[in-house]
């Protein structure tokens, strides 16, 4: 014990007088979170929107303010004619442009139908969805608002039976629909698998640069004491990375926490240790730390970041990277930290992807001490 404490002694002073590696443990994880809670946001609003009201009426201008006040649409421009269309749209200073046609209010007083274009960028699929979705239920809406409106002057209520089915919808867990909700979870599983197994990568082979590697090879140090010592001080500060993430995302970003803590604190240990002994793994396979640094962000943020479900969902995968996902053990941890947080899931439901975590932490472990030699 006195060995293993001795290494583990010896890595904290290496990691604590280096302002570097303090940053990159403590430091980046942080940075990491805020910019990407940002930056990935699928919260779409305030759309860049041109208008072309070539009817000029109160109706037309009605419509128009019910796609400003709906919050998806910035009306930020006004065009007079269609060859202008062309030119928003290519400078990709608007998005949309909503084109309200000549007779516009004389058809709906006649009670006939009136069409308004809405015309869309596709070059931003995601967008030009969201668009499209928003401004067909605003168009609804307003239709059946019309029509009421229209019964009502004829001295007629016939508002209920205008649409006989009505559609209550209720959000569960995420009622807001904030995008942040879904995405910090997935953003600790992330970050903290590219820290453990970097971090822990590059400890080893520090030591074959350094030089320092044949006074270990010379000491009475055991093979699964060195491995110990040297994971030990990694394990400590990933813990600390993820309270302290976890704690900005809950009190910065808002983001609930109705789960266990028990479940998550089981989760993360088995999770950080499966990535510490793939940072292992890596040392043993890696003879410089460049070498070793692209090894581990090959192996960890890569395939966490594209086949977790953290970015894209795994249903809409083709079916060969669908069965690649199950290798990624971030999809595991993923699916419990979002249940953990969302819905308060508790180990009843989560054991599948926690005995997964089992297996991956206990594999990686056991492969590493196999391959983890004294002298490499």
């Amino acid at each position: 014990m006195s060995r293993i404490l001795a290494i583990g002694r010896k890595e904290f002073v290496h990691i604590f007088r280096d302002p570097r590696i303090i940053m990159s443990v403590f430091g980046m994880p942080l940075i990491q979170l805020i910019l990407f809670s940002y930056a990935l946001n699928y919260d779409i609003t305030n759309i860049p929107t041109a208008i072309l009201d070539q009817d000029k009426t109160t109706t037309s201008r009605q419509l128009i303010q019910s796609f400003s006040a709906s919050g998806y649409f910035a009306i930020d421009k006004r065009i007079s004619t269609e060859r202008q269309i062309d030119d928003v749209l290519t400078a990709g200073t608007d998005k949309v442009v909503i084109k309200v046609p000549t007779g516009f209010a004389d058809k709906i007083a006649k009670g006939g139908k009136a069409p308004v274009q809405v015309l869309i960028d596709g070059s931003d699929p995601n967008t030009a969805q969201t668009a499209a979705g928003y401004s067909a239920a605003i168009a609804q809406f307003w239709s059946g608002k019309v029509v009421a409106e229209a019964f009502k002057r004829r001295g007629l209520v016939a508002a209920e039976g205008i649409q006989p089915i009505e559609a209550r919808l209720r959000v569960w867990y995420n009622p807001d629909m904030k995008s942040v909700n879904f995405l910090l979870p997935g953003l600790i599983a992330i970050i903290m698998m590219n820290i453990a197994i970097v971090q822990t990568a590059m400890a080893v082979v520090r030591e074959k640069e350094y030089g320092t590697i044949e006074q270990l090879i010379a000491s009475p140090v055991k093979r699964y004491e060195l491995m110990i010592g040297k994971i030990g001080p990694y394990l400590g500060i990933a813990i600390i990375d993820i309270i302290l993430i976890s704690l900005v995302g809950i009190f910065l970003f808002g983001v609930p926490f109705r789960g266990s803590i028990f479940v998550m604190a089981i989760a993360s240990a088995l999770f950080i240790f499966g990535s510490l002994g793939l940072g292992l793994i890596i040392s043993t396979m890696s003879s410089s730390l460049q070498t070793a640094n692209q090894m581990a962000t090959f192996l960890s943020f890569l395939p966490g970041f594209m086949l977790s479900g953290f970015v894209f969902p795994i249903r809409n995968m083709p079916v060969v990277l669908q069965w690649a996902t199950y290798l990624v053990p971030a999809r595991y941890y993923l699916s419990i930290l979002r249940g953990v947080f969302l819905k308060g899931t508790g180990p009843s439901i989560l054991w599948p992807n926690i005995f997964a975590l089992v297996i991956y932490s206990t594999l990686t472990i056991v492969a590493s001490a196999l391959m983890f030699k004294k002298k490499m």
